[in-house]
């Protein structure tokens, strides 16, 4: 009697042990996180205001569509899905001396950026504005901070491209990505 329940108790603290941990996925699938912001590149979903200096008429606010495109007045269909505020002030340049306009100063400014998602285990789930400067534990304190059953101390960011990361409080999070966070059994 005294094996069988030392045994019963064993196997009681290894079930616990794993079982405190939650339904997390595969970690075979898992990249390190990244502690480094990229520089910002445009995506579906991105508002940015475009400038032309001294022609107001092809100047405003423009949304990034679901294909990666913007259009202008005179400028039909840019493709702008990965390029720097830089570059596309450089794309839309190079497009305005194609249609004839004499020496065109142009400024690209963003105006709202694409949203990220938290999933799961929060009192809120849903995609919010993103701010720069994002680490996990603000996006999930957007969310309305976790539920009573939130494994609190890790979770998984799959990244805008279908990267997947575990994180934890201090991982940053980027325009785009989506958190999950999983339900611990105990």
């Amino acid at each position: 009697m005294g094996k069988f329940f030392i045994f019963l108790i064993s196997c009681f603290f290894v079930v616990l042990g794993t079982g405190c941990q939650g339904t997390f996925p595969d970690q075979g699938t898992l990249e390190t996180p990244s502690l480094e912001h990229p520089p910002y590149t445009l995506g579906p979903g991105d508002k940015v205001r475009i400038t032309v200096y001294g022609h107001e008429d092809l100047s405003g606010a423009f949304t990034v569509d679901d294909t990666g495109r913007i259009s202008l007045p005179l400028i039909r269909g840019i493709n702008v899905k990965g390029l720097t505020l830089p570059e596309l002030e450089q794309t839309i340049t190079k497009q305005l001396l194609n249609n004839d306009i004499v020496n065109p100063k142009v400024s690209a400014d963003l105006v709202e950026l694409r949203p990220f998602c938290v999933l799961g285990e929060v009192r809120n789930p849903g995609c919010f504005s993103y701010v720069f400067g994002m680490t996990a534990s603000k996006a999930i304190a957007k969310a309305g901070g976790y539920t009573y059953r939130a494994n609190e101390t890790k979770f998984l960011i799959t990244r805008e491209d279908g990267r997947k990361t575990t994180g934890n409080r201090n991982t940053p999070v980027f325009v785009g990505d989506m958190i999950e966070v999983f339900e611990r059994l105990f």
